[in-house]
């Protein structure tokens, strides 16, 4: 039984992964340009890091990373929601962009995540407005974070 519920959230982690990259997207143009060969290698191996929710989005938002084609957060609760930009035509202005959003939940008896960041990554600041009073400074960022046993003996990790 454990076996194939974590074969079951495998997959589901690797189409929401399918999903973030998308190489019609991601690749348009470049495989012809003079440093394609150089670019594709560097890009794959840039590690995105969780960022720490400390007010800078939605309070149900416990931690969230951004990818190169949207953003995934990871809520209080342990949902997990993908907001990725839909294929623009080339005649679509930028302002118009729109975004779908996936959700998972884990279903049965689950338990309630006990998060925990490993592999501090860099410091982030946030500085938005005039008013430095709500400047943020020294959030933390981790390269993997845990949701403990989100069923029993079955922990889950994360690597953005």
């Amino acid at each position: 039984m454990k076996k194939n519920l974590a074969a079951v959230f495998i997959v589901c982690l690797l189409l929401g992964i399918g999903i973030l990259y998308r190489p019609d997207v991601a690749d348009a143009g470049v495989g012809n340009s003079p440093g394609a060969q150089k670019i594709k290698p560097q890009t794959n191996a840039l590690q995105l890091p969780f960022i720490v929710n400390k007010g800078q989005i939605d309070s149900k938002v416990k931690y969230y990373a951004r990818t190169f084609n949207g953003s995934l957060f990871v809520t209080q609760d342990g949902e997990l929601v993908y907001s990725f930009a839909k294929p623009q035509s080339t005649d679509t202005p930028k302002a118009a962009s729109e975004y779908s959003v996936m959700r998972e939940r884990f279903i049965g008896n689950t338990r309630v995540p006990s998060f925990k960041g490993e592999g501090e990554g860099t410091k982030v600041s946030i500085y938005k407005g005039n008013d430095p009073a709500k400047w943020q400074r020294a959030i933390p960022s981790y390269e993997k974070i845990s949701m403990g046993d989100v069923y029993q003996g079955i922990e889950l990790k994360m690597k953005a």
